[in-house]
């Protein structure tokens, strides 16, 4: 019951019934004395005509006709009062028609109570016609604001910040409306994302795919007799082949962290560990160019709530990159720094650098630098460590000056 009266539409309609009542109440009561005074009046002078009759004829008797009229009488005299006028046929049961002053009061209370009943349902339907009308006009609005929003208009908004129900359906239909455009957005982005992924496959395939249908048709050919030189093109082929392997698998890895479908495994583990990994899986590759890799806060008590493997790979990748733009010699190094709020891992190179032109854009997928020291770079590495740690509630951002080298800063918040 009291979730009915939060409506202002029943408050309203109840408020305006409750003032109705009191009108017609007091004009009833008002209506009715003025009723009461007249038949009064004629039955003060229908009394005074009988007893005028009576003191004409008798005048010794006007003392004792006066007290009847002003004083009580007494239950026997009433009776045979009663008693006397039967014979004549004025008693209970006769016809109020033949008494005119009670005949003049129901023809008034006939005609008027009806007149008075008629205007009082007239204003109770033009009340709650009024009411039915706003309520009406309401939902013709929800149901002119859903139109447009299958129509794709996202505009429209409802009135939300008021009490009752009508307050409630509208903060539900605006939710709704914002899930189906956030949703609508998502799709489109969704689709371009695919689109665009389909692209760069396509695209980063068509190089590799040539080469390896030129060195077919040459095998079939038979133009290459020299044995060394076959070699030499099915080793070509089998890194082609290789190559495309990698960039298939890191591209449906990057499609599916963009897309939400992996579920990682949170743990958690020393942040140190995970970079610790990358670090051993390319020793061979920083050891080949004599290079260092110094900690300068290996803190195994800096712990974070993260899929370990998934970390260990973006690591791999941006570790991998500083290596391959640090000259033979040159030292990395990796920073670990943990405050209440953030923790913040920074991988810095002492490299070549990156122009400021390419910064923004070396996280985007098979983009390549200017100052590229790889000729057979694809691009696609720092891309996946981006959407790895994007995809866990990190950020990565980059620094870099010509000459002195690359920071790498990656913050996770707590």
């Amino acid at each position: 019951m009291n979730s009915i009266y939060r409506n202002p539409e029943v408050k309203r309609i109840a408020l305006k019934f409750l003032i109705l009542f009191v009108i017609f109440y007091v004009l009833s009561i008002f209506l009715f004395n003025i009723q009461l005074k007249g038949f009064s009046e004629k039955l003060i002078e229908h009394n005074s005509s009988i007893a005028g009759a009576i003191i004409e004829k008798h005048p010794e008797l006007e003392s004792e006709i006066v007290g009847y009229f002003t004083k009580e009488i007494s239950p026997k005299t009433n009776t045979k009062a009663q008693l006397a006028l039967k014979k004549y046929g004025y008693d209970k049961s006769m016809n109020v028609s033949l008494i005119p002053e009670v005949s003049s009061f129901e023809k008034y209370i006939k005609n008027n109570v009806g007149i008075y009943i008629f205007i009082l349902l007239l204003v109770t339907f033009l009340v709650v016609f009024r009411d039915y009308t706003k309520i009406l006009k309401k939902i013709r609005t929800v149901s002119k604001s859903a139109e447009k929003i299958v129509e794709g208009d996202f505009s429209i908004k409802l009135e939300d910040d008021r009490e009752g129900e009508f307050a409630i359906l509208g903060h539900q239909f605006n939710e709704m409306a914002s899930r189906i455009e956030k949703g609508m957005e998502l799709s489109k982005k969704e689709k371009i994302f695919l689109k665009d992924i389909l692209s760069d496959i396509s695209h980063q395939l068509k190089t590799p795919l040539s080469s390896l249908i030129a060195f077919n048709d040459l095998l079939l050919e038979g133009n290459i007799e020299d044995e060394n030189t076959r070699e030499e093109f099915l080793l070509r082929s089998r890194a082609q082949l290789i190559r495309m392997e990698w960039l298939i698998i890191n591209l449906l890895k990057i499609a599916r962290l963009e897309a939400g479908a992996i579920k990682f495994e949170y743990i958690e583990t020393p942040v140190v560990r995970a970079i610790e990994k990358a670090v051993d899986s390319l020793r061979v590759k920083w050891k080949e160019k004599n290079q260092n890799i110094i900690f300068e806060n290996k803190d195994n008590n800096i712990m974070l709530l993260l899929d370990e493997n998934w970390m260990v790979e973006a690591y791999t990748n941006i570790i991998k990159n500083c290596i391959e733009h640090t000259p033979e010699g040159n030292n990395i190094y990796i920073k670990l720094e943990n405050t209440p709020v953030f923790t913040r891992i920074i991988i810095a190179d002492t490299g070549y650098g990156i122009p400021k032109e390419d910064i923004p854009h070396i996280f985007q997928r098979f983009y390549r630098g200017k100052n590229s020291v790889k000729s057979d770079s694809i691009g696609i590495g720092l891309a996946l460590s981006k959407s790895i740690i994007e995809s866990q509630g990190g950020s990565i951002n980059v620094r870099s000056e010509i000459g002195f080298g690359t920071e790498f800063e990656i913050v996770f918040l707590k």
